[in-house]
């Protein structure tokens, strides 16, 4: 099974990704990832990571892929809420209302 992904790699940092871009990435990580609660934070540095072409573009084969530890340093970004934040707060909405 092949689970990369249609997006090509960047070849220079000419145009770093967008914040759409990024946010983009991490819902697509946090789908296959199985839709985990507390590790958006996570997911979206790993998607950052894999935009700049310093991960391969790789949907993980299993949770337990992604790292468990918090990075130390995180980029600032824009403080409002991205895709992924969103169906997080949806997904634990609905969890709360079952």
């Amino acid at each position: 099974m092949n689970n990369t992904t249609d997006l090509h790699q960047p070849s220079s940092l000419a145009c770093p990704p967008t914040y759409d871009d990024i946010d983009e990435r991490a819902l697509e990580l946090w789908e296959c990832y199985h839709r985990p609660e507390g590790r958006d934070e996570e997911i979206w540095l790993q998607a950052e990571r894999q935009l700049l072409g310093l991960e391969p573009l790789v949907n993980p084969p299993d949770p337990a892929a992604l790292p468990a530890h918090v990075f130390d340093q995180t980029p600032s970004r824009e403080k409002t809420r991205t895709r992924l934040e969103q169906a997080i707060i949806a997904q634990t909405a609905a969890a709360h209302a079952a």
